[in-house]
């Protein structure tokens, strides 16, 4: 797994481009990442036992940046 903002779906890095989110819209996440599936976010967000894992796609909320990682990455 990368150390350079790992991509949720494969670990590999995100800044390469290869593994880019481009866009969290209408509930799906659409990325370049060649191991992505389908994510519903609603789905996603909600933890179980069979589930524990919450790490979404998140958009930057600083002004002007834009940018999307991953939940995990930016704790």
């Amino acid at each position: 797994v990368s150390d350079d903002f790992p991509c949720g779906f494969c670990g590999q890095p995100m800044s390469k481009g290869k593994c880019q989110i481009h866009s969290i819209s209408h509930n799906r996440v659409d990325s370049l990442c060649k191991y992505a599936y389908p994510l519903l976010l609603s789905t996603a967000l909600h933890v179980s036992k069979s589930k524990p894992c919450t790490n979404i796609p998140i958009a930057c909320k600083i002004a002007g940046c834009g940018e999307i990682h991953w939940k995990y990455n930016m704790l």
